[in-house]
């Protein structure tokens, strides 16, 4: 309360106004009494007196006013009720405010008897004020679920009160006059949740209980109203207002600071209205791509741009995700210029019949309106060529908050910055480039790749960029990262050595499309070309569906090779003749695949020259004489090797199949070869043989075996278009002859002259000429023969011995004689026949000598028969099978010759042609029916002994010397000797019985014989011999 006076002169005008302070300077404070509850009274009755004396004591008695002042002027005294922050104690009653008619002098009354002055009436009025919540979209329409507090303007942790609207619209309030801690009635903070009504709290509440929406009561003084709890569905945070509550009760806000509009139809009360926007949240996308790109790929840098550089033309949709589900709200969002889009100002409209709940249409009718706080994402349905979504990121989610404080009226915050950040397309294309004669990748061929962009009309008008690629070490061309759109492939040119068509070069289209990110499509894979529509449109063939690209070696320098074949007999050393007929393969190597090679051409011939073409041409080398060249023209560049597949007739590899390796190098810059010798071919001029070559001729067992080059040893070279000629020693190819030699000794290892074999290949067999004919040959002076060249390996042959030495028995049995790969021999036969073990190609064969019978010497008067050729009697009846002897016939009965008078005509002038009868050849025992006619001298075939023809005298054993070859001594013969019969051509009775006689001891002999024989032949099969 504050006490005022003024002094009335003399006029009755009120001068000297002023405020009442005690001698302290403190305003007295009034004396308060309630008399029968007809309200409070206040007085002042103890003053400090204004006259004093000189000792400065009052004049006045206790609790007296001064009446007038120093002048005489009579004071008139007036009270006011003040709101004083500084004061507790003389303020306005919290939540109330004062009212009286006068607030000055005029409205005291002074009582003249007493002098008491009485002044006016002041009655406290409490403060009250309703709010509001309304949205911007329709300001008629009251906001329900809405909560506002009354926060003090100077202390922001104390809350006077707090108002509610439910969902219904029912209002509800409560006010601290005092004050309460923010804290206690909003624990997790202030706009989280609704308020936390305390007890001391005095609700808003009429007579009946309920509650209304006005708030009373408030203090006087300065506030902020703001949205304590979270804001209404699609409503942004209200904006803070200011609330001054003034000393007359009157009230303002930061909308009417002159003061709220009191409405009259409401009982005078004000309301304060708190505007909520409706939220309108947006987002802006910002597109990028990141770096990934390989330099020089489709398209470059400037073209997509990278990390960071914005990517224009991405489009997507967009979703809102509520309780769970996805609604798509908008379609074909695209980013600008930037790689940036924004819903503010956008005009794309939202779906249509969306309930209100995802999005409400009073609100919400296009992108440009913004978006309710809720979860969303964007899907990314296209990007530009040259981009795509990251791996599982075409789908990129963001939410749009509702701030929990309030922001400026309509400004909902910042706009949500939604980042999305594409790759660099990864789509890659490879194709190998192949070599079409072995295989290997070729280096170095190079292509052009052109490209149309999605938006352009594919192969037609000038492609819209267009770079080159090499194939590398492995052969392949590779693009990698290239974009959508369309692509032509073609070769541009082939490497050194390789043919390249201008004129039909390999081309081909392919398209790359969206769905192809992050592929690599191997050409040679079926499905990756029918992928991408690989079809080839140029240089058709020239694609292999399972290798590739294949590129022809150049044929304009064309190397040609000549090697000689040379044949050696085992233990003649080193000596060589050329030789025809061997069959080789010719083989290159493939320059990628470790010990791999292709057969070039098969059975080419020594003593041929050949013409490599598809037909391979073939010319005879030489006529007549064996010259042992095999020449090969028309060559390439590359690695060959000519492997000898099947020796030349009667030969035999040496070891393991021989072969030879060779090189013909692309270079044509004077690199020496292997061979010597000058250019046979364009004047070409080739170096002479490095001595590390010596003795690369080896040997192959099949196609995979190791180069036969000793370890630092190069193998023969010539450039292209040169000759290489490896007919010289150090390259020559042997073979070794398939030898087969005789040696015929007697028991005491004395050769034998004379003797004469037969050999015939068995069944389907020949001899190395290609010939069936048996072949004949005689043992020399040293008891040797050989038939060296004739034998084929593989191929058994029968060999017979057809006419004895003089004085030996002949061996019936034949020996059968195999060939073996090596060129050894295997024999079967006779126990006379042995293998010299110490080449296995010497056949040591031991006559017995025949028994010895003098022989008849006829008178002088009679002419001795000289047969003309005894040494070589015709075909012998049956040699080759002297083993069935048993059934002679009638052998018993010699003594009865059918017509022994007629001697006088022998006929011996046809030695040449013997009666098969003849008792000289003991090998021919299968006939034994001979003997029934021994009465018949006057053909005596074969009748004397060759060895001793002419001579009356035993014939003497020769003295030879034994051959040098060492020879195994061979098991005696089983066999008996013939006995040599002597007939005289006369007709002396006594000649004819002797004639007679010696027959009969001849055909007993013979019988004899056969009859060993036999015995020999069970005894050793009992024996298992």
């Amino acid at each position: 309360m504050t006490l005022h006076r003024a002094a009335k002169d003399a006029d009755g005008t009120l001068i000297k106004e002023e405020e009442v302070f005690d001698a302290a300077g403190v305003m007295p404070t009034p004396v308060w009494s309630n008399e029968e509850g007809k309200g409070w009274k206040y007085s002042y009755g103890v003053l400090p007196e204004t006259d004093v004396d000189e000792n400065e004591q009052s004049a006045l008695p206790d609790g007296a006013l001064p009446k007038t002042d120093a002048d005489g002027n009579e004071y008139i005294y007036w009270v006011t009720e003040e709101f004083n922050e500084k004061d507790e104690l003389n303020g306005f009653v919290p939540g109330f405010y004062p009212n009286y008619a006068k607030d000055d002098a005029s409205a005291t009354t002074v009582d003249s008897n007493t002098g008491d002055q009485t002044g006016v009436d002041i009655t406290n009025v409490a403060t009250r004020f309703e709010l509001n919540k309304i949205d911007n979209a329709n300001p008629s329409t009251n906001l329900n679920d809405v909560e506002l507090a009354v926060i003090s303007w100077t202390d922001d942790t104390k809350v006077y009160a707090v108002w509610q609207r439910d969902s219904e619209g029912k209002e509800s309030g409560w006010v601290w006059p005092d004050g309460e801690d923010v804290s206690v009635v909003w624990p997790d903070g202030i706009g989280t949740q609704e308020a936390n009504i305390t007890d001391s709290a005095i609700p808003m509440q009429d007579e009946s209980g309920n509650y209304r929406g006005y708030l009373i009561g408030v203090p006087v003084g300065e506030y902020r109203i703001v949205e304590s709890a979270p804001a209404p569905t699609d409503h942004a945070m209200a904006e803070e207002m200011t609330l001054g509550i003034k000393e007359d009760g009157t009230v303002s806000s930061s909308i009417h600071p002159e003061g709220v509009p009191t409405d009259e139809g409401n009982g005078g009360i004000s309301t304060v209205t708190v505007v909520d926007e409706v939220f309108r949240g947006h987002v802006r996308i910002t597109k990028t791509i990141h770096a990934e790109q390989t330099p020089g790929t489709l398209p470059d840098s400037e073209a997509i741009g990278s990390t960071g550089n914005p990517l224009k033309g991405a489009k997507f949709n967009l979703y809102r995700v509520l309780n769970g589900e996805d609604y798509l709200i908008a379609e074909d969002i695209e980013t600008g210029d930037g790689g940036i889009w924004t819903s503010q100002g956008s005009e794309i409209p939202f779906k249509q019949n969306l309930s209100n709940n995802v999005l409400n249409s009073a609100y919400y009718q296009k992108l440009g309106d913004g978006l309710p706080p809720g979860e969303y994402y964007f899907l990314e349905t296209f990007a530009p060529d040259g981009a795509t979504p990251d791996e599982n990121k075409a789908k990129t989610p963001f939410t749009i908050e509702q701030s929990n404080a309030s922001c400026p009226q309509g400004d909902h915050g910042q706009v949500e910055d939604v980042w999305i950040q594409n790759r660099q397309f990864a789509a890659s294309v490879e194709v190998p480039k192949f070599d079409s004669i072995d295989g290997s990748p070729v280096t170095g061929a190079e292509f052009k790749l052109e490209y149309w962009s999605s938006g352009h009309a594919a192969f037609e008008g000038t492609a819209d960029k267009t770079i080159g690629a090499t194939t590398g070490s492995d052969g392949m061309v590779r693009f990698g990262t290239l974009v959508q759109g369309s692509y032509r492939l073609t070769e541009s040119k082939a490497p050194d050595g390789y043919v390249y068509d201008e004129e039909n070069p390999f081309s081909a289209t392919f398209v790359i499309k969206g769905n192809h990110a992050d592929r690599t499509f191997d050409l040679t894979n079926q499905d990756d070309r029918d992928a991408i529509a690989f079809t080839v449109t140029s240089g058709k063939g020239t694609f292999d569906n399972v290798r590739g690209i294949p590129n022809d070696r150049d044929n304009v320098d064309l190397s040609s090779v000549k090697i000689k074949k040379v044949s050696k007999k085992v233990g003649s050393g080193e000596t060589s003749t050329p030789v025809d007929g061997a069959l080789f393969e010719l083989r290159m190597q493939s320059s990628y695949v470790e010990d791999l090679w292709r057969t070039v051409a098969r059975d080419l011939q020594s003593g041929m020259s050949y013409t490599l073409s598809e037909d391979k041409e073939n010319i005879a080398y030489s006529s007549g004489t064996d010259t042992g060249i095999l020449e090969i023209n028309n060559l390439l560049w590359g690695t060959y090797r000519l492997v000898e597949t099947t020796p030349a007739p009667g030969h035999h590899f040496e070891g393991e199949a021989p072969f030879i390796e060779f090189e013909i190098t692309q270079s044509d810059d004077g690199q020496e070869g292997a061979g010597g010798g000058s250019g046979e071919e364009g004047g070409s001029v080739f170096g002479q043989q490095s001595d590390e070559a010596t003795g690369d001729v080896g040997s192959v067992p099949d196609e995979g075996a190791d180069n036969a080059l000793e370890d630092g040893a190069q193998e023969p070279s010539v450039p292209t278009g040169a000759v290489l000629d490896l007919t010289g020693d150090d390259y020559a190819i042997v073979n070794v002859l398939n030898a087969l030699e005789l040696l015929k000794v007697n028991e005491d290892d004395e050769p034998l002259k004379g003797a004469v074999f037969e050999i015939k290949p068995e069944c389907s067999g020949t001899f190395a000429d290609g010939t069936t004919e048996p072949v004949r040959a005689t043992t020399d002076e040293q008891g040797m023969l050989d038939f060296d060249g004739m034998l084929v390996v593989g191929t058994t042959y029968q060999l017979v011995e057809m006419v004895a030495p003089d004085g030996y028995a002949r061996i019936s049995d034949a020996l059968a004689i195999t060939v073996n790969e090596d060129g050894s021999l295997s024999i079967k036969g006779p126990d006379a026949y042995t293998l010299e073990l110490e080449n296995g190609t010497c056949v040591v064969v031991v006559n017995q000598e025949a028994p010895y019978f003098p022989p008849w010497n006829p008178p002088d008067d009679e002419e001795v028969v000289d047969p003309d050729n005894p040494d070589n009697p015709d075909e012998p009846t049956d040699p080759d099978n002297p083993d069935n002897p048993d059934d002679p016939t009638d052998p018993d009965n010699p003594d009865n010759p059918d017509n022994p008078d007629n001697p006088d005509d022998p006929t011996p002038d046809n030695p040449d042609n013997p009666n098969p009868s003849d008792p000289d050849q003991p090998g021919t025992p299968d006939n034994p029916s001979t003997p029934d006619n021994p009465n018949n001298p006057n053909t005596p075939s074969n009748s004397s002994n060759p060895s001793s023809s002419g001579s009356s005298s035993a014939p003497g054993k020769p003295t030879v010397s034994t051959p040098s070859k060492t020879t195994s001594t061979p098991s005696k013969s089983t066999a008996a000797t013939t006995p040599v019969v002597t007939l005289a051509r006369t007709g002396d009775p006594t000649a004819i019985a002797v004639v007679a006689l010696n027959l009969a001891v001849a055909l007993s002999t013979a019988v004899a014989v056969l009859v060993l024989a036999l015995r020999n032949r069970r005894s050793r099969e009992r024996d298992g011999s």
